[in-house]
């Protein structure tokens, strides 16, 4: 038997990250958040940490430099809301505890300002996100009922960007929140959403557009 290979860390790029034949650990975030979520805009890091009742932080990373930088938060806290990146903007709605819950902004990183759009239809948080085809799908998740019960929900929404409108898509077999979620998985040529997970067991499926 051949004996475990141990990582090789044999060079360094500048002060940056260490790197390994396992990958490179960059510089820590400047703070620490949770319930928030990232995206990716030409080659940088956006992280929104999860905003309410502690600190909200929105920063971006730059692997080239190992540098993280400070910029400004949303309009509307967004803990446990979903977004995505259409184009070069990060899209965020949602969020329970603390704000409406039905707000969505855009962050653009030319101007460094957010911008809100369309509103949501209904108060959503711990659902899934999902960027295909240029709209923002939010599948699932939790909402308010009008007796004030928190309910899970089978409900599928894209928000489309040019139009500034939420659509109504076909909706999840059964409600679910928490959900993990694939997109741009391609079956016989036609683009699909995966989703597995959750808060149920047994769920694993599949919407083609």
């Amino acid at each position: 038997m051949l004996p475990a290979r141990r990582p090789r860390r044999d060079r360094r790029l500048g002060p940056g990250p260490e790197v390994s034949d396992d990958g490179c650990r960059g510089g820590a975030q400047p703070a620490a958040g949770a319930f928030g979520l990232t995206g990716v805009i030409d080659g940088k890091l956006y992280v929104l940490t999860g905003c309410g009742g502690t600190p909200c932080f929105f920063f971006r990373y730059d692997p080239a430099s190992d540098h993280w930088t400070s910029l400004p938060t949303p309009i509307q806290p967004h803990v446990d809301g979903v977004g995505g990146v259409i184009g070069n903007e990060l899209y965020v709605v949602g969020g329970g505890a603390w704000g409406d819950g039905t707000t969505l902004e855009a962050y653009d990183p030319a101007t460094n300002q957010w911008t809100a759009k369309g509103r949501i239809p209904e108060r959503r948080y711990s659902s899934a996100s999902v960027v295909m085809g240029n709209r923002l799908h939010v599948i699932g998740g939790s909402v308010d009922g009008p007796d004030g019960v928190i309910r899970q929900t089978r409900t599928h929404l894209a928000y489309d960007p040019a139009k500034n409108i939420w659509i109504t898509k076909a909706p999840l077999p059964s409600s679910a929140h928490a959900l993990a979620v694939a997109g741009k998985v391609f079956l016989n040529g036609l683009p699909r959403i995966e989703f597995v997970g959750g808060s149920r067991p047994g769920n694993n499926w599949q919407y083609i557009q």
